[in-house]
């Protein structure tokens, strides 16, 4: 018998992201295995394009639900089709501010968000100084930027550091924040962490999965970072809680899931509900549920709002929430 809903979407597993990817993918498998989707899940595009493949599947009747890609750059190149055509795309892998737009649902918070939790740790912690470093491409510039305007707001010093090769030297006085990579992120806070001198505060984007902690051991431990998601036994509107779907993940594939996976997955139940209940695009903006991700709605700009950025340190091996609000 056939599935009652049919979905598609393409997550690269290869390549800079490919250990995001992999999470990605098994959430969205996950998802349609619990759901009761049949889910057609590409690894890469092959002879077509990412925009000629996504075209393809926002005019195909048959399909009822896309999701998008992992990663803002390839989400990026994906919008021409969205504007082009009358269906959503359901955004869990690309959090990039200027992804946001009419037909793109965004399940995730906002990049600029990402380190804002992270800076209001400092003011609660009397740090005065912030140094952020940031790698390459718009994602790393738009998470420092939300960092620095952030810090600037509450009368800090800020200093900017492109590269994280060219941090050269560590104040005992600043908190040091890095967004340049999962790789870059763990190379330069097992340098800092093996130095002499250590920062007042050290945080970094990459601290919020699990692989931050299994590659870096006791290294990571102090390290503040931003999660989309820790899991919580509260029953949502729409699919298992957090606790129930962090134990399915992992009798599924014997290892921890990141936020990766629950945005994956809580697009995957946002998305066969709405089409189940005959949401559409005139009618998402109004739309108010909840999913293991955390409460779900928009602002007539198309951004997330339903909930924020937490902020979590790493203790003993484990991440725990740490309050922010100054």
């Amino acid at each position: 018998m056939d599935a009652e809903v049919r979905a598609a979407a393409l997550i690269v597993r290869r390549g800079a992201l490919a250990m995001q990817g992999v999470e990605a993918a098994r959430g969205l498998e996950l998802w349609a295995r619990l759901d009761g989707v049949d889910l057609e899940l590409l690894d890469a595009p092959g002879e077509r394009s990412v925009t000629e493949i996504y075209h393809g599947w926002l005019r195909e009747e048959r399909i009822d639900i896309v999701l998008g890609p992992y990663g803002s750059g390839l989400v990026r190149r994906i919008l021409p089709a969205v504007g082009a055509n009358a269906k959503v795309l359901w955004n869990h892998g690309g959090s990039a501010d200027d992804l946001t737009r009419p037909g793109v649902v965004q399940v995730v918070a906002r990049a600029s968000s990402y380190l804002i939790g992270a800076v209001r740790l400092c003011g609660r912690l009397r740090i005065g100084r912030v140094v952020i470093v940031t790698g390459k491409g718009p994602f790393a510039a738009l998470v420092a930027k939300g960092a620095r305007d952030e810090a600037r707001r509450l009368g800090f010093g800020v200093e900017l550091v492109i590269g994280a090769d060219r941090l050269t030297a560590v104040d005992p006085g600043a908190a040091i924040l890095v967004t340049a990579g999962f790789q870059e992120d763990v190379s330069l806070v097992r340098r800092i962490r093996e130095g002499d001198t250590q920062p007042a505060a050290l945080g970094c984007v990459a601290a919020g999965v699990p692989q931050f902690g299994e590659r870096l051991g006791p290294c990571a431990d102090g390290v503040i970072g931003p999660t989309q998601w820790i899991p919580k036994p509260d029953s949502p509107d729409i699919g298992p809680s957090g606790t129930r779907f962090r134990q399915l993940y992992e009798e599924a594939f014997g290892t921890r899931p990141g936020y990766v996976a629950a945005q994956a997955a809580a697009a995957g139940f946002l998305a066969a509900d709405a089409h189940r209940c005959g949401i559409g695009r005139d009618d998402v903006l109004s739309w108010r549920t909840s999913t293991l991700l955390g409460d779900f709605s928009l602002d007539r700009d198309w951004r997330q709002v339903g909930y924020t950025i937490s902020t979590i340190r790493w203790r003993h091996g484990g991440m725990e929430l740490v309050p922010t609000a100054l």
